[in-house]
């Protein structure tokens, strides 16, 4: 088994639970606002909190790498930071 250091192993984790927070976020944006008719005000505030671990997570991503000079998980975090704002801006855009 090959062993990584723990700067790398905390980058795999936390990009594996930036994907997971950002598919919790897609499913609970499409239950609440395609497939529901009134979203509740307990979904929108789980949407902003979720939203902001997702931030807090690639961004601890994104310095950890450049600090320790990973390009994969350099590039991975910025494009998940395009990605997330992306959809945040596409909602934005139809949802209002």
């Amino acid at each position: 088994m090959l062993m990584r250091g723990g700067k790398v192993r905390f980058l795999f984790w936390s990009a594996l639970f930036a994907v997971f927070l950002y598919l919790w976020i897609l499913i609970l944006g499409a239950q609440a606002f395609v497939f529901g008719k009134h979203p509740s005000d307990h979904t929108v505030a789980a949407l902003f909190i979720l939203y902001g671990l997702l931030i807090l997570t690639e961004l601890a991503g994104t310095i950890v790498a450049i600090l320790i000079g990973n390009r994969f998980y350099t590039s991975f975090f910025g494009a998940a930071v395009m990605i997330t704002f992306g959809t945040l801006m596409a909602a934005k855009a139809v949802w209002g």
